[in-house]
């Protein structure tokens, strides 16, 4: 692999995509404002503890006297990676292929990365090189920032409470911090062999020196997959990690690529791959009916308060990774033409819908608190000529609408 320019981050990858998602969820959890308190507790070290504890009485810390090849790798692959805060390395007794890494947020404490048995026993150094610099990545990252900020919101009720939006935003967070830390492995081990066969054996449990073969198989079977991930034969897991196959592509593109236009280019393949098992043709329907039928509604009067688009864009963010951004597209397109065609789209599959749909109608028509009789004669003609209902059908979701969401105020 040729040399590696040591000024190109390995938060530069082409992975801009990662880097909005997690702006919009610190900005979502309103992190700035959240931090202060955060930082003032304790509860962060109380919830890790027991992971700490369990490493520290089952595990062995490797040392310049203890496991000395293995505190050796720890050292290069921090320096190959720039990285200079303190790491203790613990080595459990687990034949398991798998590594972690744990994030010490008191600067006093050095943070933690344990490796399993199992791992050293069946990779090679130069592959546990490449472990250790996936590893130190999440630290670099600082990726359990965000498990920090869900945990101290959310609780108890973590599992309950997510909204669906932000459980789809974290997860591809999760795989496209997975492939940024991979090429921090590539950068520790100097080469691309031992990512790929380090991979293999974690796909399958087998030692490549022994069994795997040439590692210019797995690139063409992880080629092929791909192709069949892009054409609809293989779907992709739902998951914490992007499928293997991506991985080992996107390994491939760190290695071979100097030029950090070039790689970002490259990689717009690889976000694109983790991005399709989100993609949901329903969602973009539901998202175009929401700001379409939203801003009909909110100009009947001619004029659309922040209010109103506020209300718009926080119903759209259970269907768009970036809702602002959508509104923005959306709202330059003929809404007439959007309304009608994702209306049509949505009762095809989901005949059901009708009342829903216009209750959302009815609900963009109160968010404002204030009922103008203009905006319930519209509302009106779209429940007759849009919706095909009764005027018995349209009263009734019209007064679940005002019981439910209509909270009257002064209007001034």
């Amino acid at each position: 692999m040729a040399k590696k320019d040591p000024k190109v981050s390995q938060h530069n990858v082409g992975l801009k995509l990662a880097k909005e998602l997690r702006k919009e969820i610190f900005d979502f959890l309103q992190y700035n404002a959240v931090s202060v308190v955060m930082d003032e507790t304790e509860f962060w070290y109380s919830s890790v503890s027991d992971t700490v504890d369990r490493i520290f009485k089952s595990s062995i810390r490797v040392s310049n006297e203890v496991m000395k090849p293995l505190y050796d790798m720890l050292i290069l692959a921090k320096e190959r990676l720039g990285f200079k805060e303190p790491i203790d390395l613990y080595v459990v007794n687990n034949e398991a292929i798998n590594a972690c890494a744990v994030f010490s947020f008191d600067p006093k404490t050095p943070h933690l990365i344990q490796i399993f048995s199992g791992m050293i026993n069946t990779l090679t150094d130069e592959e546990i090189l490449s472990i250790l610099g996936h590893e130190i990545g999440h630290l670099m990252g600082k990726d359990a920032e965000i498990d920090r900020l869900m945990d101290f919101i959310y609780g108890d009720s973590l599992d309950k409470n997510v909204p669906r939006f932000l459980r789809k935003k974290l997860q591809m967070l999760s795989q496209l911090n997975e492939i940024r830390c991979d090429r921090c492995g590539c950068i520790a081990s100097g080469t691309l062999e031992p990512n790929i066969t380090s991979q293999f054996t974690q796909m399958c449990g087998v030692n490549h020196d022994r069994f795997g073969g040439g590692v210019q198989g797995i690139l063409s079977r992880c080629s092929s997959n791909i192709e069949m991930i892009k054409d609809g034969r293989v779907q992709l897991h739902n998951s914490s990690h992007p499928d293997d196959p991506i991985r080992v592509r996107a390994m491939e593109i760190f290695c071979k690529n100097n030029d950090k236009k070039q790689m970002e280019k490259e990689m717009e393949e690889i976000v694109d791959l983790v991005q399709l098992w989100h993609k949901d043709n329903m969602d973009k329907h539901y998202a175009d009916f929401i700001v379409s039928a939203g801003l009909m509604v909110a100009n009947v009067d001619g004029k659309i308060t922040e209010e109103e688009i506020s209300a718009i864009i926080n119903d759209m963010i259970e269907y768009k990774m970036f809702p602002v951004k959508e509104f923005k597209k959306i709202a330059k397109k003929d809404i007439q033409k959007v309304f009608h065609k994702s209306v049509a789209a949505i009762l095809e599959n989901c005949p059901f819908e009708k009342d829903n749909l216009m209750k959302y109608v009815l609900r963009m028509m109160v968010a404002d608190h204030h009922i103008k009789e203009s905006e319930l004669r519209f509302a009106y003609r779209l429940s007759k000529d849009v919706f095909e209902m009764s005027k018995d059908e349209f009263s009734s979701c019209y007064a679940e609408v005002i019981q439910e969401f209509f909270h009257p105020r002064y209007v001034l």
